[in-house]
């Protein structure tokens, strides 16, 4: 059982570093949208100034130019956004699985451990039972010196034991 468990546990640590690589390339592709679309916002915000300007007739030659050159960044720029975003999209499948991995790894590891403890507290449970038969044998042949005939006028369990017995709760 601890070689499964030890297994179990070099299992969940691997999907505790697939899920950190998951969850880094994810974060990489969302900082890259965010950056592009601070981009294209800044890029909006200077249009919306030098159209301003042009309004109000204070535009220079070059804002003309200029004007020009950020309708073609902001097309590129959102090119660059849409190809982000689908880059981004398609690295959360494998997030959630890792996700989802992880968490059967975790949950398959204290099982076994539950287990393994459940397993050692039987065990050790079984070893006072034995031992408290010994006892009660003992107290039997005993109580038969005295003259009993019966078991039962030698040794009887505790009201708690009986109760815990017969009833399943403690």
């Amino acid at each position: 059982m601890n070689d499964l468990i030890e297994a179990l546990a070099h299992q969940t640590a691997t999907a505790q570093r697939v899920l950190a690589e998951a969850e880094q390339n994810y974060a990489t592709a969302t900082g890259k949208v965010e950056h592009i679309a601070e981009r294209i916002a800044e890029v909006a915000q200077r249009r919306a100034a030098i159209t301003a300007a042009r309004l109000a007739g204070n535009s220079t030659p070059d804002e003309a130019i200029e004007l020009s050159a950020l309708g073609e960044d902001s097309e590129a720029l959102r090119r660059m956004a849409d190809a982000a975003e689908a880059e981004s999209a398609a690295l959360l499948p494998p997030l959630e699985m890792a996700r989802a991995a992880l968490a059967r790894a975790e949950g398959e590891w204290q099982h076994h451990q539950d287990e393994a403890r459940y397993n050692a507290l039987l065990a050790r449970a079984r070893e006072h039972e034995a031992a408290l038969l010994k006892v009660v044998n003992e107290t039997y042949v005993a109580g038969q010196r005295l003259g009993h005939k019966y078991l039962r006028q030698s040794w009887r369990p505790s009201a708690e034991l009986s109760s815990a017995v017969s009833t399943g709760s403690l």
